[in-house]
């Protein structure tokens, strides 16, 4: 009823620096509901998180024991960083080094991958998905959806977990809060600016390698001909696009609403 009161006890540490506070019953039981509301969601989002990383890791177990082959492919390189990403727990302050490293590897690469890959099946081996179902010996529309499972639905689950997420990827991303007398203001700012651009430049820094160990497309795909001069001009363009959007949605959006964050 409305007309009841309450009496709660206040911690001493509490700000309203009281001890005892009256009310009426729905004033005592509103902030309650907001507080396990907002529990709930929590949970939510780390059953969410929870049930993508096993997916995304029984996807990737399943794939490599039924065609060890498929380690060279750049696509499932980026799934075990997918697979990393998505077993950080945000809400545990000492992943914040990890969350930094991976976090652009899994969006921007998510990205740069789901187009690489449309263009290698349809512009320079639009054979590609039939010579595949032939070797795994897998129906044609069966191979389809392998493929948009492993390239497109990445970039759709690494979008959203970052709109849930908003909030505490912010305060993973930033560096101030470290505190340690050895670094100076200007340190943690060049920290900020290290970390933004590996953030961009990691996927390709990843593909860099792949390169490096000996993978190719002619080699890996059976492309029999790759135009470099459009390709490598179109995944700079990609990378730096996507890149300038997450750094964007974390940081520049982020400074709007908050003035006092230190870019």
């Amino acid at each position: 009823p409305r007309d009841i009161t309450y009496c709660v006890e206040k911690s001493d540490q509490h700000p309203a620096g009281r001890t005892m506070e009256y009310g009426s019953y729905d004033e005592a039981y509103t902030p309650l509901v907001r507080d396990h509301s907002q529990i709930i969601r929590d949970r939510g989002r780390l059953w969410l998180r929870r049930f993508l990383y096993y997916s995304m890791f029984l996807t990737l177990m399943i794939s490599v024991v039924r065609f060890p082959f498929l380690i060279t492919n750049l696509t499932v390189w980026f799934w075990i960083i997918h697979v990393l990403w998505f077993e950080l727990d945000f809400e545990q302050p000492r992943h914040g080094i990890l969350i930094r490293a991976l976090h652009g590897l899994s969006f921007i690469g998510s990205y740069m991958i789901g187009v690489l890959a449309t263009l290698l099946i349809t512009v320079f081996n639009p054979g590609f998905m039939a010579q595949r179902a032939e070797i795994e010996k897998q129906s044609l529309s069966f191979a389809w959806a392998v493929f948009v499972w492993m390239h497109w639905v990445p970039p759709i689950l690494t979008t959203v977990d970052l709109i849930l997420n908003a909030d505490i990827l912010r305060k993973r991303h930033h560096v101030s809060h470290i505190r340690s007398k050895s670094l100076s203001h200007s340190w943690k700012h060049a920290l900020h600016i290290f970390w933004r651009i590996f953030m961009v430049l990691s996927p390709s820094m990843v593909i860099g390698v792949w390169y490096g160990a000996g993978f190719t497309p002619q080699k890996v795909y059976l492309v029999p001909h790759v135009n470099y001069y459009a390709v490598i001009p179109a995944a700079i363009v990609l990378n730096l696009g996507v890149g300038g959007f997450l750094i964007y949605y974390l940081f520049k959006r982020d400074a709007q609403q908050n003035p006092s964050v230190n870019l």
